[in-house]
């Protein structure tokens, strides 16, 4: 007999009716409660202390303490009819503890520390917003709250306030109380009306290895924000002709049917055209906004054949009782994988205890591209490397670590790049810290065996210097693509190096050995918690075989090092600017 039968009504029936009736009551004496906190806050008037402080730019939705009761009241109340109570919640709180705990569910102050705190500060507008909030979200924020206090967000951070909007859903909104995204199964592009438009750019920046030229003519879309990686304009003039030389763009998208200028945008485009139009739109129809009008179609006309697509690939990720970092790593693999994606993502678990295989188990039941092996004993990094590449399938292998979340994008880039530079044997990407700070954008050995990482610290993810891709030395194992058939002819990462460090800065060697390139791509980037795997005392764990495996590098590549500059004796950015000029030499 179930408890229906019984006549007892579940426990999760029973709670939900007790919150409900909670929130009846709180509704029903809403208004005494204002008339006893004004009187409260008449008798304290004078004596309160401001709202907490916080850094970053000025407000104008500053409150008053009386007001700021008030709103955080309002706030209680906005959550508690709109989330469940098991949820977890990131606030951009300005580290008011008590308004977490007001809120009475799981809840994190944004931005955040690794232990759950408040930063104390915000990260700069662009890659590193977006990468903290990505690493909040693999964590397993599910929904992100900007009370009326933080509004000042949304301009002062456009950047990431695009990128918010046009990946997750808004769930719910209040003038005057919040603004609530859902980060759970987001929005992305591919739910907006201009669907194949999004497939199209993509595929062809998939294809590419790089963000796609688009001339806008008169969509009226905001493409620019769509698609933030690529270079987006619009002509001049919104004429009948063009005036732009002929093959110059990749794509051109408009509306409408006019056979004249069908002709120009075909005259202009180099890849496709992409045409907007209604059911029964007409030549003397011009001008349709995509967005008013969901039942817009879009027309593809691929002047030179369609996107090639992607390799296969096999992503490596090696993990030893990682499952605690595996997990957020799996989940950005799940929101960012492209949807032509072809191919597998390979755990290797090298020996791990329960809590490791038992989570594998549940996430490899409910991931069709993802395959665990397991080694016969503990390998280490470099042998568990090794013998996922022996069991991949894919003709690209992308080493990634299991304490990494990777953004979106991070994949095409990356692989892409081996079809735009056909010299290219290894290729990286940007390593960025939780916190939003740059961790590597490519990397330079020096002529004593020792290495850097350019721009190390810097917080200006988004410089000059880390945006394009270029020639470097090496690039980290934690993100580091090769064609499978070039790692098994190099014999794959070097077991004098085991267990780990200094694998891949050889592997990278070994590719410009053979003529070949390593690039880094600054448009794959992931959130890496460097020393989450190994530690980061090099006196302890495996960290400890860093100074060792030194010496074992220098000793075989001492020749080549020869001609690598000095290690510096401080580091700036006119330090980092010529180390750059350096790795892109011999």
């Amino acid at each position: 007999m179930d408890d229906r039968q019984s006549g007892i009504a579940p426990w999760e029936e029973v709670l939900e009716e007790l919150r409900r009736l909670r929130r009846d009551i709180t509704r029903g004496d809403e208004e005494l409660w204002e008339a006893v906190e004004d009187l409260h806050d008449a008798v304290l008037e004078g004596t309160e202390s401001p709202e907490p402080a916080r850094k970053g730019p000025a407000s104008s939705t500053r409150l008053d303490p009386r007001e700021y009761r008030r709103l955080k009241r309002r706030l209680w109340r906005f959550v508690e009819d709109r989330i469940p109570g098991s949820s977890r919640i990131a606030v951009v709180s300005r580290g008011d503890d008590d308004l977490l705990d007001l809120l009475d569910m799981k809840t994190e102050h944004f931005p955040r520390e690794a232990g759950g705190a408040y930063a104390g500060y915000y990260p700069p507008d662009g890659t590193s917003m977006i990468a903290h909030l990505e690493w909040v979200r693999a964590l397993g924020a599910e929904f992100l709250l900007f009370p009326a206090t933080a509004s000042w967000w949304f301009e002062s951070f456009p950047t990431f306030s695009s990128y918010l909007r046009r990946h997750y859903p808004v769930v719910a909104e209040s003038d005057g109380v919040a603004v609530l995204f859902g980060l759970r199964g987001g929005t992305g592009a591919r739910e907006g009306s201009a669907r194949q438009i999004d497939t199209v750019v993509e595929s062809w920046a998939e294809d590419l290895g790089r963000g796609c030229s688009i001339l806008d003519w008169d969509t009226g879309l905001d493409l620019e924000s769509r698609f933030p990686a690529s270079s987006v304009f619009s002509p001049p003039e919104n004429g009948g002709s063009l005036p732009y030389l002929d093959s110059t763009v990749d794509l051109v998208a408009l509306t409408g049917d006019d056979p004249h200028r069908l002709s120009e945008a075909r005259r202009v485009a180099g890849l496709s055209i992409i045409r907007l139009t209604e059911p029964g739109h007409g030549p003397d129809q011009e001008g349709s906004d995509l967005e008013a009008r969901p039942d817009s179609q879009e027309v593809v006309e691929h002047l030179e054949g369609p996107p090639r697509g992607l390799p296969s690939v096999t992503v490596v990720v090696p993990t030893y009782n990682g499952i605690v970092h595996l997990e957020p790593c799996l989940r950005a693999l799940e929101s960012t994988l492209p949807p032509s994606f072809e191919g597998e993502v390979l755990v290797v678990d090298d020996g791990s205890g329960r809590e490791t295989v038992e989570g594998l188990a549940q996430w490899e039941d409910a991931l069709d591209w993802l395959r665990v092996v397991r080694n016969p004993r503990n390998l280490g990094f470099i042998g568990s490397c090794n013998h996922g590449a022996k069991e991949a399938k894919g003709e690209v292998l992308v080493f990634l670590n299991d304490d990494t979340v990777p953004l979106h994008g991070w994949l095409p880039a990356l692989v892409g790049t081996f079809s735009a530079r056909p010299d290219a044997g290894a290729v990286g990407g940007r390593l960025v810290y939780p916190d939003g700070r740059l961790q590597e954008a490519g990397s330079v050995v020096f002529r004593d065996g020792s290495g850097a990482n350019l721009g190390r610290g810097d917080f200006d993810v988004d410089g000059p210097l880390y945006r394009f891709m270029r020639r470097v030395h090496y690039c980290s194992g934690a993100l580091l693509a090769t064609p499978r058939r070039l790692f098994e002819s190099i014999g794959g990462f070097d077991t004098r190096y085991l267990p780990a460090y200094y694998e891949d800065t050889d592997y990278c060697f070994s590719v410009r050995d053979r003529g070949l390139s390593v690039y880094y791509q600054p448009e794959s980037t992931v959130v890496h918690m460097e020393g989450a795997s190994s530690g980061t005392d090099p006196a302890t764990g495996v960290k400890r075989h860093q100074a060792r495996n030194q010496k074992s590098f220098y000793r075989r590549w001492r020749t080549s090092l020869k001609n690598h500059p000095e290690p510096p004796s401080t580091y700036s950015s006119l330090t980092w600017h010529r180390l750059a000029l350096a790795g892109d030499g011999p």
